[in-house]
């Protein structure tokens, strides 16, 4: 598996099974296809993958150890209503880099221990508790680790990111 198949099976357009809602009042055609875009990019996207589920026979939270691949880069372009032709036109940038993740070592959602690698001006370091220690290389991120994948927009400075904006000052 990998995010972006993840991404293609959640906005994958659809026939539903036995929906009969819409019927077509010359020819009584039931074919609907439906399916979900985004209209919005953010700036920062944040992905939680779906580590965790409770098991309604044993009556116990499970974990999901899948192995998914997340890309240091993606892009989201066809997953918005501009590639369908249903935006309100202009330029949007649809292209991400990866600049974080959180992973969840532990067997169960009751138990386990929270790392995270975070990319800071083009550098890798890994957080765990008080130790932050640099990366030599871009992390190989531990497909069955990852938990929530941060990507920052590739038109957005990273600079801006870091900025607080107060209010009433």
């Amino acid at each position: 598996k990998n995010l972006i198949r993840c991404l293609k099976y959640t906005y994958e357009t659809f026939e539903p099974e036995g929906y009969d809602a819409f019927k077509c009042s010359s020819c009584k055609h039931t074919k609907v296809k439906t399916g979900y875009k985004i209209r919005t990019l953010p700036k920062v996207l944040v992905v939680q993958l779906k580590r965790f589920g409770f098991s309604t026979t044993s009556g116990m939270g499970t974990k999901n150890t899948s192995q998914v691949d997340c890309p240091l880069d993606i892009d989201l372009a066809s997953f918005t209503k501009e590639a369908d032709g249903l935006g309100e036109g202009g330029t949007v940038e649809t292209a991400y880099k990866k600049v974080a993740v959180v992973n969840h070592k532990g067997s169960t959602l009751f138990s386990g221990h929270f790392t995270a690698d975070v990319c800071f001006s083009d550098s890798w370091f890994t957080c765990d508790d008080d130790s932050v220690l640099q990366k030599r290389v871009n992390p190989k991120i531990d497909k069955e680790l990852a938990y929530i994948v941060v990507y920052r927009r590739r038109d957005v400075a990273a600079a801006m990111l870091s900025r607080v904006d107060r209010v009433n000052e």
